[in-house]
């Protein structure tokens, strides 16, 4: 378990400060504790408001306020239009509503128990497809798993679900592994602030674990229904949904934080999400990888799901995603790549709108992939237990009336960049300068040598080659021999280096120019030897001089006999 501690931070470090911190925090404790701050004041005029509140969020219901005259007619089309199909006689429908209501009364538990053999007559169907599979004890193991944690906290997710079904639509996930821990568990809820036929304003909050991290999401967002002019008869039944969305996502464990912007286009049977993703702090260390620092990842996806209209239970998937930065963890923090991206193709069956299967193939750069097969419980409070498992409700969950608070569609986890910090550095001058044949010596500095240095390797190809040559007493204590000067050629080389530690981490590379500025004629070990020692004062004896230019290192100077004037006064002896 990570230890989390509290540090100041400097306003310009990138990062966000305490005090914004806490507020972020606060919203988001406001969010999910409304329905407790709302069900303290309860009355019976508060509870008669919630029930007629709640009779306008759900089109089924008799009592909607824009239901129509017979409980079907609120009901996706799968054929004709209701309002084209012949009405019965109202004595035949009287007496089929009451037989109906009749039966309801009577036998609740047998509708139950057929509720219960239908999931139990597709989850068998499931189970013997799962035998036929290659690695048939595996898939086995992991269906029974999901059956026994859906067991232990499907009626947690109910209960939690049912009483804040009242404060708009709550969605609460516990999974369970085989240490009783709550990883990738999550908590979501979308509350509607401001509803009408057309139009919604309403916030998500959401608070989730995926990968040790505690994450928290807080959105707010509009949407609005268009209808096909004159020609829209049923309210909530809108040609086309549009939506806007904005969310601050927050790592509460690692105190990453970042912006989305999304977009929503919704159809009957059809959803079209985008969203792009902004990092709003800068580098921190990193408890995944030793000596590495992240950040979160700027990056965009685009989301479609869409489904049968002639067969609602089945679906598919298509998504693609891509991230920027040198380094990005979006298959996990041991599989790094450089601007990743992925595409997502998948499959869902929902017999009924209490089961979900998924399968979900996710294909990235450089052969990077994952398959992923799902066994979801979702426990809708806006429907009953017999519409939950009811295979003609599923139609209803696919029209824009039964997806009318649903979650957008995004990623609520924070992927990270990462890079590596520097344990390691060398610097060098950026020029060093000196005469032909000169020793000039070079300063070599090595920092940030957090496990020790141990070698400094040279790239000093080009000055050998023109006939310098680099020293080392030790591995910071260096000198450079000057090569020879060239006065209408190249007399600048480069030479580099990198500083290698114990534990292998190399420092970035350091170069410096070596600059020959001109011959080093050593004055001491040059000569000057004229042909006659002694001449005449008469103004008419001549003589030859003859110079011999030689280095430091006794070596001749040669190529520099046009560059050579004699000036002086000669006196006589005595």
């Amino acid at each position: 378990m990570m230890k989390h501690t509290s540090e100041k931070i400097t306003p310009n470090d990138g990062q966000l400060r305490p005090p914004f911190r806490r507020t972020l925090l606060f919203a988001a404790m406001l969010q999910a504790s409304l329905p407790a701050l709302t069900a303290c004041g309860d009355t019976v005029t508060s509870v008669q408001a919630d029930q007629k509140a709640q009779a306008a969020r759900d089109p089924f219901r008799a009592d909607h306020p824009h239901a129509a005259a017979h409980p079907g007619d609120n009901l996706p089309s799968l054929g004709t239009d209701p309002a084209d199909r012949p009405a019965p006689p109202p004595d035949e429908l009287k007496a089929a509503r009451a037989k109906k209501q009749a039966e309801q009364a009577m036998h609740p538990a047998q509708q139950n128990q057929d509720a219960g053999a239908t999931a139990l007559a597709s989850a068998a169907t499931t189970a013997a497809g799962l035998m036929q599979t290659p690695d048939a004890a595996r898939a086995a193991a992991a269906m029974a798993k999901g059956m026994a944690e859906g067991a232990v906290t499907g009626r947690i997710n109910q209960t939690a679900q049912d009483w804040l079904s009242h404060f708009g639509n709550a969605r609460v996930q516990l999974n369970i592994d085989e240490t009783f821990s709550l990883r990738d568990s999550s908590f979501d809820l979308l509350h509607p602030w401001w509803e009408t036929p057309d139009n919604m304003l309403f916030s998500q909050a959401s608070l989730h674990r995926n990968d040790d991290r505690n994450q928290t999401n807080l959105g707010l967002g509009w949407r609005h229904w268009g209808k096909a002019g004159k020609l829209a008869r049923k309210p909530w039944r809108g040609d086309y949904m549009v939506g806007l969305n904005a969310f601050l996502d927050y790592d509460l464990s690692r105190d990453h934080a970042r912006w989305g912007l999304g977009s929503e286009y919704w159809r009957d049977d059809f959803k079209l999400n985008a969203n792009t993703y902004l990092r709003l702090t800068n580098w921190k260390d990193s408890p995944d990888l030793e000596d590495y620092e992240e950040r979160p990842a700027d990056g965009w996806d685009v989301r479609a799901e869409g489904w049968l209209p002639s067969y609602p239970q089945l679906g598919a998937k298509l998504s693609y995603e891509q991230y920027y930065g040198h380094d990005v963890g979006l298959f996990g923090y041991d599989h790094l790549q450089k601007d990743p991206h992925a595409f997502t193709a998948g499959l869902t069956w929902t017999p009924v709108p209490l089961l979900t299967f998924s399968a979900e193939q996710r294909q990235g750069k450089q052969g990077e992939n994952d398959t992923r097969f799902g066994l979801n419980v979702t426990l809708n409070p806006d429907l009953t237990w017999q519409q939950q498992t009811d295979p003609s409700a599923v139609a209803a969950m696919r029209s824009l009336a039964g997806s009318r608070h649903d979650f957008v569609e995004r990623n609520n986890n924070i992927v990270l960049e990462y890079r590596k910090k520097e344990v390691i550095a060398i610097a060098l001058p950026e020029r060093l300068e000196g005469k032909s044949g000169l020793s000039v010596p070079l300063n070599v500095t090595v920092s940030k040598a957090k496990y020790g240095l141990q070698d400094v390797v040279w790239d000093d190809a080009a000055l050998l080659t023109a006939g310098g040559q680099l020293t080392c007493q030790t591995r910071t204590d260096c000198s450079v021999k000057m090569p020879a000067f060239h006065p209408d050629g190249n007399n600048t080389w480069m030479i580099s280096a990198v500083a290698h530690d114990r534990k292998g981490n190399v420092s970035k590379p350091a170069q410096t120019a070596v600059v020959v500025t001109g011959v080093g004629v050593s004055t001491t070990k040059s000569t000057l030897t004229p042909g006659v020692q002694n001449l005449l004062a008469d103004g008419k004896s001549q003589t030859t001089i003859t110079a011999v230019l030689k280095a430091e290192d006794g070596q001749p100077v040669t190529g520099l006999a046009d560059q050579l004037s004699l000036s002086g006064v000669l006196t006589p002896d005595g």
